[in-house]
């Protein structure tokens, strides 16, 4: 029995040192932990006896000076920047303000100029740099009365997905130099940089973009949307051009839904780009003249009287 008693008593003492590291390790923590709950509390109190008063001065706050965006291209005549700063409440924003990059975004990506923006970046010197791609007018689009809230008629800019654009950057005279879409029992347009809501519009404004190149030399003057003849493979609205010069030319089907044998968006524009080339050394009438783009090279000749559409579009 002693030698019991001796026993467990041997294996009891190791546990005091034990407890005694413990006891030493859970001391060292609670200090860290105050060390280190003084250092927030410290590093607060200075920020806002110091830290705060400094985020607040001139050369810290938003302003159009301090804001770089890409350069408008030349058809742009608004203030792209100062609108958006207006739009967005961008003025008088500090630059240490957590969401600040987000704001900014937001604010330029409203803008009805704007298609994208492409990033916002923060730089030395409290600046922000802004990198957006704009909208490019590519037609403009026929308005009849009833359309618009004014009951007006009157052309309404359009890009290449049909994105209304503001008219105020406009001259009277700028219509001239684009394309006219034509599509009959037209549909409200909202507000401008917002679709038009029209698939028609947005496929006419497409040809109109695809045709870019060939506009000025084709003479291209208005982009119609018309009627499918009976007995044709689809119900869809065929598309066709008109020049200056009174040439009327089927394109057919809207670019990337062409029935079967009919050419490819782009083995049109390659025919159009030889039909402009040849109207540039040519002064021939081509009044009430008509070809059909929906044929293809080589193939069987059509009847170019085969449809006869009157030109209200569809």
């Amino acid at each position: 029995m002693p030698s019991r008693k001796k026993s467990a008593d041997a294996s009891a003492k190791p546990a005091a040192p034990a407890l005694s590291f413990m006891r030493a390790a859970s001391s060292e923590l609670m200090i860290g932990a105050a060390m280190i709950l003084l250092f927030i509390l410290t590093a607060y109190y200075a920020w806002k006896k110091w830290g705060v008063p400094v985020t607040h001065r001139a050369e810290y706050k938003v302003s159009a000076t301090s804001i770089v965006v890409s350069p408008p291209p030349p058809w742009i005549r608004s203030d792209i920047k100062a609108e958006a700063m207006r739009d967005g409440s961008l003025e008088g924003l500090s630059i240490f303000d957590t969401d600040l990059t987000l704001r900014v975004y937001r604010a330029f990506e409203m803008h009805p100029w704007v298609e994208k923006v492409a990033c916002v970046g923060k730089r030395p010197q409290s600046r922000l740099v802004v990198e957006v791609e704009y909208r490019r007018p590519v037609a403009w689009v026929e308005v009849p009365a009833g359309v618009l809230p004014t009951n007006e008629v009157g052309l309404l800019p359009v890009d290449r997905k049909g994105v209304l654009l503001p008219t105020a950057d406009f001259s009277a005279t700028q219509a001239n130099d684009y394309p006219r879409i034509a599509v009959s029992n037209l549909t409200p347009c909202g507000l401008p940089g917002s679709p038009w809501g029209d698939t028609r519009v947005s496929i006419c404004a497409e040809i109109a973009s695809l045709l870019s190149e060939e506009s000025q030399t084709l003479g291209l003057h208005r982009i119609l949307a018309i009627e499918s003849p009976e007995g044709s493979a689809t119900n869809a609205p065929l598309y066709r051009l008109t020049t200056r010069k009174g040439l009327r030319i089927i394109w057919g089907s809207a670019p990337g839904r062409e029935i079967a044998g009919e050419p490819t968006a782009a083995q049109k524009k390659v025919v159009l780009r030889q039909i402009a080339d040849m109207l540039a050394k040519s002064d021939a009438d081509t009044n009430a003249q008509e070809i059909d783009l929906r044929v293809a090279e080589g193939a069987p000749a059509k009847s170019r009287t085969a449809i006869r559409h009157s030109d209200s579009p569809h």
